[in-house]
């Protein structure tokens, strides 16, 4: 009778063996991913955002997202991540979770505000973007770029004495610089204002000699 059940359960493993092996296979990676998750030490910020990073250079960015969530909600309270993870969305034209990401982690940084100003720039919120960049600049006043980027909504609204201003205020801090020199130079010609658009050209070729537009507004007044 045993001898009988034996052959019984041996020929069912025969008939069935890839399906007992495959079962096998499965349970014993189930159980080893299970003790490497349940036994692996946490990873640290750096080597988390390091980690995005490459993904995201490597044009995975969802699993680069992927990480960053999972990194950022075991710690909500870590700016660095919520930063990473809210320009990644920003990034990749998620706005909304990149909203959502800022207002939860309160991010109040001058990077922060400049992408907020774009969403608003795109959505049409004409006073929402103004605010955000001029907060940007007020975190960080020696950032050129905010200047530009500032001064050329202004140029899109079609408001060029708004622009200039915008510029002549960034040069106050920094009136060595050559790309707000030149800005200068083509919003007071916008302007009619020739002499004013010389004396920012000059100042730029003071800085860069060859500068060639800065030489064609002094040659062409």
């Amino acid at each position: 009778m045993k001898s009988s059940m034996i052959k019984k359960i041996l020929g069912c493993f025969k008939a069935n063996k890839a399906i007992f092996v495959s079962a096998f296979v499965v349970l014993l990676g189930s159980s080893a991913l299970a003790f490497f998750q349940i036994n692996q030490p946490d990873i640290t910020t750096d080597e988390s955002i390091k980690n995005a990073s490459s993904l995201f250079s490597q044009g995975k960015e969802d699993e680069a997202i992927s990480l960053l969530e999972s990194a950022y909600a075991k710690d909500k309270a870590d700016q660095s991540l919520a930063k990473k993870l809210a320009d990644y969305y920003f990034q990749t034209n998620n706005y909304d979770r990149f909203v959502t990401i800022a207002d939860e982690a309160n991010l109040v940084d001058a990077d922060t505000y400049v992408m907020r100003a774009y969403i608003c720039r795109e959505s049409g919120d004409q006073s929402k973007a103004i605010e955000y960049y001029t907060k940007a600049i007020a975190i960080n006043p020696k950032s050129t770029s905010t200047y530009v980027t500032f001064a050329n909504y202004y140029s899109v609204l079609g408001q060029i004495d708004q622009a200039l201003l915008i510029i002549q205020s960034g040069l106050s801090g920094n009136p060595k610089s050559s790309t707000l020199n030149l800005l200068a130079a083509n919003y007071s010609l916008k302007l009619s204002d020739k002499v004013g658009a010389k004396k920012y050209a000059r100042a730029v070729l003071e800085v860069n000699a060859s500068n060639i537009q800065a030489q064609d507004i002094i040659d062409s007044q």
